[in-house]
């Protein structure tokens, strides 16, 4: 499951996750695209925002740097 699908199942749109964790709607995009990754210190915010696992949530977040690499 990428970023995207991981909002998506938690019922938020990108601005909405981007006021929740304090960011730009524009950084949310760029995680989901894989042109950014999230910092360290995001990252249990992001995983409880989303409901899922840091594990699940760095696995997202490698599959999309792997998706903008290829």
């Amino acid at each position: 499951m990428n970023l995207k699908e991981l909002r998506k199942r938690a019922k938020l749109n990108q601005t909405a996750a981007a006021d929740a964790l304090e960011v730009t709607q524009s950084a949310i995009s760029h995680w989901e695209c894989g042109r950014h990754r999230p910092r360290v210190g995001q990252l249990s915010k992001l995983a409880q925002l989303y409901l899922c696992s840091a594990e699940e949530l760095l696995g997202a977040t490698e599959r999309s740097q792997k998706k903008e690499t290829t």
